[in-house]
């Protein structure tokens, strides 16, 4: 289903890393590979957000291409979310707000995309990761026990501030969407099957 092996762009130790893979043929697709080498689980931190909008940037520039995949590089999980050390470590509000504008852009420039990008879920797409994954055009998930949605911030007491309280009610409804970003509870298999059933998933 997804593209065959292909070069790959290295970033820096800790950053993602996200690679192009152009298919033969007439339709050229373009898969994306999200790891953050020496990390076990991929979170977004503003070396990612760079990374991903260089990519997107380059592939913009493609010619022919018919779609993108964004697909993860961990064995269990996609993206659990923004990198908590960003706000541990930031020295005062403005980098916290530098992070957050720079997490829109990218975001919008995904889901503003000329091409259809598909995201391949496993494992664990949960807060920022999830709202990565609303901004595409369609989402891909696996059936496996792994696999869980949510936007656990809630919990924290933080504000689903990357889209996921406008995208994912224009998604499933106002009702499922309130009690998942209300509860902030994990969202395993069955949800996903009842979203997908009336809604473009």
């Amino acid at each position: 289903m997804l593209a065959p092996g292909g070069p790959s762009r290295q970033c820096p130790a800790r950053h993602v890393h996200p690679h192009a893979r152009p298919t033969g043929g007439v339709a050229r697709l373009a898969v994306i590979t999200i790891d953050r080498p020496g990390e076990k689980v991929n979170t977004i931190a503003p070396a990612a957000l760079a990374a991903i909008e260089e990519q997107f940037a380059a592939l913009e520039s493609t010619p022919g291409l018919a779609g993108v995949v964004l697909i993860s590089g961990k064995p269990d999980n996609f993206i659990a979310g923004a990198d908590v050390e960003v706000f541990a470590t930031a020295k005062d509000r403005k980098d916290v707000e530098t992070f957050s504008r720079k997490g829109h852009e990218v975001l919008k420039r995904i889901a503003n995309s000329k091409v259809p990008i598909v995201a391949a879920i496993h494992g664990a797409c949960l807060g920022a990761g999830l709202e990565l994954a609303l901004c595409c055009t369609w989402r891909i998930a696996t059936d496996s026990p792994k696999t869980v949605l949510g936007l656990p911030e809630t919990m924290l007491g933080l504000f689903p501030g990357g889209g996921g309280v406008t995208r994912l009610p224009r998604l499933i409804g106002v009702r499922e969407a309130l009690d998942v970003i209300l509860t902030g509870r994990n969202i395993r298999r069955a949800r996903p099957r009842r979203w997908a059933s009336s809604t473009r998933w």
